[in-house]
C-alpha cells in the first residue's frame, strides 16, 4: 500500500471522477463533465477503490451515491480539488481572461436592493462580465454551491452547521426591525418597550421562517407569548412592509433599515431584544477565491454596511 508504484496510481483524475459521480449521481453524467467515456470514468473509480481497498460507491434506485467510506474520502479530498480548480480560475483572471458570466445566489430577499447596488458597481468596473442573480431557498443554497451553479452565494449563518464540504465567511449583519406607519404611537416613543409592541396586532412572516422563530422565541422568553396577536402572515419578510402599509398591523421582520421597502414607514431596530443576524458568503471548502469574485464580494459587503448605517 505504501510503495512508490501504488502511490503513483493515486491520481487527481481519479479523485475528480469520484467527486463528479457523487455530485451528479451517475457515471454517464460524470463522463460528460469529465469529457470521457462512461467506461473510462468507471475504470478511474475502480482503480481508486483498488488503491484504498474499499468500496467507494453504491447504487441507490436510479442513482449512484458514495458509501460511508466514499463520503469520508470525498470530505478529505474536496478542499484540495476545489483549491486546484479555483486556482486555475484565479490564474486565468489574473491574465485578464475573464468569465462571460458570474452567478450570484441568495435567499435574502430583504437585501436585494444592496445586492443589486453591489452588482451594479461591479459591472461598471467589468462591463464585459454578465451578472446573473438567482433567488433560492435556504435548503437549496448548499446544493447550488456544491454543484458549481453559484460563483458567489450569500446566506444567513445557520443554526445547524452547513455540510463539511462548505465554509461560511461572515460578511455583515441584518436587523430585526419594527415597522409602523409614520404617525404610529410607537414611532414617536423615545424608549421602546417590548410589552408595548405586544399590545398591537402584528404582521409576521409565516411559521417556519427564520424571523418568525426569532419573534416567538423572544416573546416566550419575556413571558409575552400569550399576548402575541398575529393579524396577518406573509410568506417572506420582504412582503411584511406592504401589509403594514395597508393597515393590517405593525410588522416585525428581518431587514436593512435604509431599504426602499420601508421608505413610507417608520422603522426601528429591535437589536436590544433580538440582537443582530449574521450573514455571509458560502464557499466550497478549500476555495481560492478568484479576483473577480473577491471584488464582487467586497462590493456587496460595502453596500450592505452602508445600508445598516441608517437607523431610526
Amino acid at each position: 500500500m505504501n510503495d512508490r508504484r501504488t502511490r503513483k496510481d493515486f491520481t487527481f483524475k481519479q479523485l475528480s471522477c469520484l467527486a463528479d459521480v457523487c455530485r451528479l449521481g451517475g457515471y454517464a453524467a460524470a463522463a460528460r463533465e469529465q469529457k470521457l467515456t462512461t467506461s473510462a470514468v468507471w475504470e478511474q473509480i475502480k482503480r481508486l477503490e483498488q488503491h484504498f481497498a474499499v468500496r467507494l460507491l453504491e447504487r441507490s434506485g436510479g442513482t449512484v451515491r458514495p458509501t460511508p467510506r466514499g463520503r469520508r474520502l470525498l470530505e478529505l479530498v474536496s478542499p484540495y480539488l476545489t483549491g486546484l480548480e479555483t486556482t486555475c480560475d484565479s490564474f486565468h483572471q489574473e491574465g485578464e481572461l475573464y468569465p462571460e458570466q458570474l452567478t450570484v445566489v441568495s435567499q435574502l430577499r430583504v437585501a436585494v436592493e444592496q445586492i443589486a447596488q453591489g452588482m451594479a458597481s461591479f459591472q461598471r468596473q467589468f462591463p464585459s462580465v454578465r451578472l446573473r442573480f438567482r433567488d433560492t431557498t435556504t435548503d437549496r443554497i448548499q446544493e447550488l454551491v456544491l454543484n458549481h451553479s453559484a460563483d458567489l452565494a450569500i446566506t444567513l449563518q445557520p443554526a445547524v452547521p452547513f455540510s463539511k464540504l462548505l465554509t461560511f465567511e461572515p460578511m455583515g449583519e441584518l436587523d430585526i426591525l419594527l415597522m409602523t406607519p409614520q404617525q404610529h404611537k410607537l414611532a414617536k416613543v423615545r424608549k421602546l418597550q417590548l410589552e408595548s409592541i405586544a399590545e398591537y396586532p402584528l404582521v409576521l412572516a409565516e411559521r417556519g421562517t427564520y424571523s418568525r422563530h426569532c419573534v416567538e422565541e423572544v416573546f416566550h422568553r419575556h413571558d409575552l407569548i400569550r399576548k402575541l396577536d398575529v393579524a396577518a402572515e406573509t410568506p417572506s419578510d420582504v412582503y411584511t412592509p406592504g401589509f403594514v402599509n395597508a393597515g393590517l398591523g405593525i410588522g416585525i421582520g428581518v431587514g436593512i433599515p435604509s431599504g426602499f421597502l420601508y421608505k413610507d414607514l417608520a422603522v426601528r431596530s429591535l437589536e436590544r431584544w433580538f440582537g443582530t443576524i449574521r450573514i455571509g458568503f458560502l464557499w466550497r471548502r478549500g476555495t481560492t477565491v478568484p479576483p473577480l469574485q473577491q471584488i464582487l464580494a467586497n462590493q456587496l459587503r460595502e453596500k450592505l454596511a452602508q445600508g445598516r448605517l441608517f437607523k431610526r
